[in-house]
């Protein structure tokens, strides 16, 4: 869904770039792909690309990480959206903000080591959306009061993921939280989609 923090438009921008590129056998590369993506929005290349990158600049200079694939993730939005233009018009990045500690996040990732992914995990851009939406922190306590590792919010928010070792856990923690939330998802995470 749009506003979700989850990048549906930016997945739906990256859907049609690429189906005009089939339609109308234009051939353009995943290069040429992602620079019109990127005058779309700023995590539209890394919907073109898919997987486990990791992204910087503004998004758009992505390398290739070994897929993440085959975490048991619960996934909550709650049913409010946010604009995440509003969300990085009021962020403020300050020595406050904690930063993603990325080196270890990375090291972790190419480990498979899922739990130490978890307590990586940071987003920055909570100090905003959680600030005016305590229910994201709400969501967060419930995950990991149900076993979740971790539990952060998505991009700009508002929906929340928790990550979970056990594939039991995270269908107790997904059992034990759909009667309280409407919108609720039990996923894994996915490798690389070939184009």
């Amino acid at each position: 869904p749009i506003g979700a923090g989850l990048a549906g438009g930016s997945t739906d921008a990256a859907a049609v770039l690429k189906g005009l590129n089939v339609l109308y056998d234009a051939h353009l590369s995943q290069e040429e792909l992602s620079t019109l993506g990127l005058l779309c929005g700023a995590d539209v290349p890394f919907c073109l690309a898919g997987g486990t990158c990791l992204a910087e600049g503004i998004g758009e200079k992505l390398t290739r990480l070994p897929d993440f694939t085959d975490v048991y993730t619960v996934l909550i939005m709650p049913e409010f959206s946010v604009s995440t233009a509003w969300v990085y018009q009021n962020f403020r990045m300050d020595n406050s903000v904690r930063h993603p500690d990325t080196q270890a996040i990375l090291s972790a990732i190419r480990q498979k080591d899922i739990v130490k992914v978890a307590r990586e995990m940071k987003n920055v851009l909570e100090t905003v959306t959680a600030v005016k939406y305590p229910e994201i922190e709400e969501i967060k306590r419930a995950l990991k009061d149900c076993g979740a590792l971790g539990s952060m919010m998505s991009g700009s928010g508002p929906s929340v993921f928790g990550l979970f070792e056990e594939p039991d856990k995270a269908q107790r923690a997904f059992e034990s939280l759909q009667n309280r939330y409407k919108y609720i998802w039990l996923v894994t995470t996915i490798g690389s989609i070939e184009h």
